[in-house]
């Protein structure tokens, strides 16, 4: 359920902005009585609204579906990539197929940049670090011709 939203997030930041829009749908109901309609307009994107539409159709208890799948995104793993640069839409939809493709479908990009890294990238998952940027290749390259 709802995988089709899940397969269209790709960073950390797209997740939270997902969860803060299911937060205020589930508040909703706490609201006056026509206060989800209200919010799944003018609060929540159009893409994920009508996503969360055609999912709602097909259960008896909306609110506990929204809540269930609000829980199952506190599930999804994180990969932290460092990069030099602000990476495109692009570059994002290009790592994130990767990531996808060759090491879980349902890895979610933690992305920052540092010019420290100067190229390549610096990756964290599960406790690992590897570091695969340019900056540690000039270092060791520089310290072999040092040596």
């Amino acid at each position: 359920m709802y995988q089709q939203i899940i397969s269209k997030i790709r960073t950390k930041d797209e997740l939270d902005k997902l969860i803060d829009e299911l937060d205020s749908l589930l508040n909703s109901f706490y609201e006056k009585e026509d206060h989800f309609n209200e919010v799944i307009k003018s609060y929540v994107r159009s893409w994920v609204a009508q996503e969360i539409q055609d999912e709602l159709k097909t259960v008896d208890d909306k609110k506990k579906s929204l809540n269930d799948f609000r829980e199952s995104l506190s599930t999804l793993r994180l990969i932290k990539l460092t990069l030099a640069y602000e990476p495109s839409d692009e570059d994002l939809d290009l790592i994130a197929s990767w990531v996808r493709e060759n090491i879980l479908p349902s890895l979610i990009l933690d992305i920052s940049t540092s010019n420290s890294v100067l190229g390549g990238v610096v990756v964290e998952y599960e406790g690992k670090y590897f570091d695969l940027s340019l900056a540690k290749a000039i270092s060791q390259g520089l310290k072999r011709v040092a040596a």
